[in-house]
């Protein structure tokens, strides 16, 4: 109780009294959104909630003027801070309470330009973004230049598969009647312009057919005398491994014994590999580099090998 008294007492002082202002952050920035003005200024009354900041600022010659939110973390007062669009960056910007405080800033960018002479302790080159293999490698090899007496980089017998899929598509959309075609070349190297179309040929019975002009596919499904199609997965499948063998590999789902009906495709199907990487990021097979850390890397003692995102005590 003498507590919560004592917190009263201070809080009625404070609101009392002028209060001192502090301009924490005074910015402006831009992004994809537009230009924004943001403010973080702390009140040395800000423990009460009854105090309220104001800031004004001159747009375009016209003056304008905002109130701050206060912000308060578990309890505790932070600052009051604004952030909102301005069509302008205006040069500063003057903070008033309702306690008679004043305190006027400049208004600079966020973040602004690099220092010219960083801090002796200021540290960068940090990992920024989920690495690619050949940016993995190139830290790899500068760690082993910055260290030499305690990291060797080693080359891994076995390469990998690379970057690269054969380029896919399932045609058909329950398990009993889905096709599965996959192509014969990798992704990047054409099987990503491969495609297959399911059609009506609009006869009455007509028979199962497959034509390929290019790396196009089209199936002609087989009619019965209504002309409804009447061709089964199991079939398109064996038509396609027979007549387009030299682009795809036809299967049914998951060994699915196929003996749906498949249904004509409203649009042909275009195969794919998935893959979005760039073109910096190499398809062909990778040698594996391992990172080795120990100052006696002789095989004498345990030492730590590292490859990829994985660790491996070794050696």
């Amino acid at each position: 109780m003498a507590e919560r008294q004592s917190t009263v007492q201070l809080q009625a002082s404070l609101a009392a009294s002028e209060d001192t202002l502090k301009v924490l952050r005074a910015n402006h920035f831009t992004n994809q959104s537009g230009t924004f003005l943001y403010l973080e200024v702390k009140s040395s009354a800000g423990a009460t909630a009854s105090t309220a900041l104001k800031a004004t600022w001159t747009e375009n010659g016209e003056e304008k003027s905002a109130t701050l939110s206060r912000l308060v973390d578990y309890g505790e007062y932070l600052y009051h801070y604004l952030l909102l669009p301005v069509s302008t960056i205006p040069s500063s910007v003057k903070i008033e309470s309702n306690l008679g405080g004043t305190a006027t800033s400049t208004i600079t960018e966020w973040l602004g330009k690099e220092p010219k002479h960083p801090k002796t302790d200021y540290v960068t080159d940090f990992v920024d973004h989920y690495m690619a293999p050949n940016e993995l490698y190139e830290r790899a090899e500068k760690l082993s230049k910055e260290f030499p007496s305690l990291v060797e980089i080693i080359d891994m017998p076995n390469k990998t598969n690379g970057y690269r899929r054969l380029a896919q598509a399932t045609i058909g959309g329950t398990t009993n009647l889905a096709v599965v075609v996959s192509s014969k070349a990798w992704g990047h190297e054409g099987g990503n312009d491969v495609s297959v179309e399911f059609k009506n040929p609009g006869t009455n019975n007509a028979p199962l057919k497959v034509t390929v002009d290019g790396t196009k596919i089209l199936v002609d499904l087989a009619t019965d005398s209504s002309g409804k199609a009447t061709s089964t997965a199991a079939q398109v499948v064996k038509a396609l491994n027979e007549n387009a063998s030299q682009l795809v590999t036809a299967t049914t789902y998951r060994g699915n014994t196929g003996a749906g009906v498949v249904a004509p495709t409203t649009n042909a199907a275009i195969l794919t590999d998935g893959l979005k990487a760039g073109a910096d990021v190499s398809r062909d097979p990778f040698t594996v580099k391992a990172i080795r850390i120990g100052k006696h890397r002789d095989g004498s003692k345990p030492g730590v090998l590292g490859y990829a995102q994985s660790m491996l005590v070794n050696g």
